[in-house]
């Protein structure tokens, strides 16, 4: 993602007790605007990057970044009383690889880039609830940065006729893990007297895999994937493709010297 920052970074800490410095920013790839926390490791080349860079805000310079990394959605906040918004969505970007882009738009595009995979639940329509549709929302599958013990929010996937994504979300079953890369939107407006500000993202690649969530359990969260360490994580594979690691160094024609 890319983003405008707005204010010279902050020090505090994740969920887990890392150091981090936290910049707010905003991505000025739809309208409105997608509101941006960054984190990145204090000590670290992208938190040194990203702290540096913040503090061009007290010269009045531009101060922009493309940043990569563990990207989760916060949704928006409203009034149990006025029904009101009170706090706009936001997503919360722990960076792996922070770099400053120029702030020409015309020179340097926004984008708003996500991928990775989660447990699909069918949407249906809001007039016909035996109608499919053709969106899933994907579960999330890391643990918040915010909140200890909580796992992060999942994401409204809308599928996109250009891509025959679209088809591909009607057909998907509940509960079926998905690969899937989209561009991420916010949708804000009213609707039939319902005010709403939702994070959205537009599938541009959508895949399902044969795992399908475990229905055990009271709290239904995404299975850790330190699960998916056991040796039961590979029942399903065939044969033919379970190789050693020298066997696939010599289908590569390389040795482990190489790396």
């Amino acid at each position: 993602m890319t983003g405008f920052i707005l204010e010279a970074a902050e020090e505090t800490t994740t969920a887990e007790g890392v150091e981090v410095y936290q910049v707010k920013a905003i991505n000025k790839s739809c309208d409105p605007p997608i509101l941006m926390s960054i984190m990145a490791d204090k000590g670290s080349p992208q938190g040194d990057m990203l702290n540096g860079v913040s503090k061009l805000i007290a010269k009045k310079e531009a101060a922009r970044v493309l940043v990569s990394g563990i990207m989760q959605p916060i949704a928006a906040i409203k009034s149990d009383e006025t029904k009101e918004i009170t706090k706009k969505p936001k997503v919360v970007v722990y960076a792996g690889a922070v770099r400053r882009i120029r702030a020409d738009l015309k020179l340097e595009p926004e984008q708003a880039i996500v991928f990775g995979s989660g447990y699909a639940r069918v949407q249906e329509s809001r007039d016909d609830s035996n109608k499919r549709k053709p969106e899933l929302y994907v579960s999330g599958s890391t643990e918040s940065l915010k909140d200890a013990g909580e796992y992060s929010q999942g994401l409204q996937i809308i599928g996109d006729p250009a891509t025959k994504t679209d088809v591909k979300c009607l057909e998907v079953d509940d509960g079926r893990e998905v690969y899937m890369m989209a561009n991420l939107f916010r949708s804000a407006g009213e609707y039939m007297g319902t005010i709403y500000d939702k994070l959205k993202a537009r599938a541009t690649l959508l895949q399902e895999t044969d795992r399908v969530r475990s229905k055990g359990g009271k709290s239904g969260k995404t299975a850790s994937m330190n699960t998916q360490l056991s040796d039961t994580f590979e029942s399903s594979e065939s044969t033919s493709e379970v190789m050693s690691a020298d066997e696939l160094c010599q289908q590569a024609a390389v040795s482990l010297a190489d790396f």
